[in-house]
Parts: C-alpha cells; structure tokens; sequence
C-alpha cells in the first residue's frame, strides 16, 4: 500500500448486497410516532472483511442499531430496530489496497465504498420501515468524517 492512494471510483463494482437481519420491535402500546415527541438514536458499525478465496472482493459489513425514546419522558417506549446489511464490492487489484505489515486497508479506498454502503443503507432501512411503527424514520445524512469514525480498518482475512 502507498503513501498515496490509487483508489479510482472507475475500479470498483457492487457485486451483491445481502440483508442479513431487517427487525423492528415495538414492546409498547404505541402505535404512531409523532414527529417532534420521540428521538431515535442511531449507531452504525462498519466492519471490512476480505477473504483469501475471494480475490478483489471486499465485503462491508454495515451494523445499524435503533433505539427510540421519549422526549418528554412522559410516554415511555421500547421500540428498537437492528438492520444488518452486508455490501460485495469486487475491487480491481485490491492486493495493493492492504498493507500486509500491520494489515490495514487502504483508508481512501475503504471511507469511499463505505460513503457508497451507506447512502444504499438509507434507502433499504427507509423501505424496510414503511407500514411499521418506524414509518417516519429517515437514516440522517451524515459527513465523511462521521461514517470514517465508524469503521474497523483492521481487518483478519478469512
């Protein structure tokens, strides 16, 4: 891996994207979510993974937990959410993306594909929550530098 990256958006493709877990639980009496009354609290994880029988593919693994809660502290809630979507990127010559010393990947490489996994990610929780409780729930657009904080750049090769 150079100094420099050699990332180019032109040498990557999304090969298959797998909706591991889509699930929504309400442990409450309430049925509607009214905006401005309730607070949702997002946390992603994203986990890079490569495998040694896979060559150039990158798999990110994106973690989304949901929890909902009250503004008001007067209506309480138990309504949590969990989507776990797994991302197949084939990367041309992905070898040069990963250091072998301390086996780190490329960070440009890897802060580029998950900006892509998660503005997909978005749409799919958006979808997966219409006629839910969560129907209301748009995944808030967020900075590069937020989605970098939330991923493993070590990785362990499969």
């Amino acid at each position: 891996m150079s100094e420099k990256s050699k990332f180019n958006v032109e040498d990557i493709e999304l090969d298959e994207i797998f909706i591991i877990n889509a699930n929504i639980t309400n442990d409450t009496g309430v049925s509607n979510l009214i905006k401005g009354k309730y607070k949702h609290t997002i946390t992603l994880e994203i986990n890079p993974a490569m495998s040694k029988f896979h060559k150039n593919i990158l798999k990110l693994g994106l973690e989304f937990n949901i929890d909902t809660e009250s503004l008001d502290g007067n209506d309480p809630v138990n309504i949590k959410a969990k989507f776990d979507i797994a991302y197949f990127f084939r990367v041309k010559d992905l070898d040069i993306f990963v250091n072998e010393t301390d086996h780190t990947l490329d960070s440009d490489l890897i802060i580029n594909l998950s900006n892509i996994a998660y503005s997909t990610s978005r749409g799919i929780i958006y979808g997966k929550c219409q006629g839910t409780i969560l129907n209301k729930l748009v995944v808030p657009i967020l900075p590069t530098s937020k989605i970098a904080s939330s991923i493993g750049l070590v990785f362990t090769p499969n």
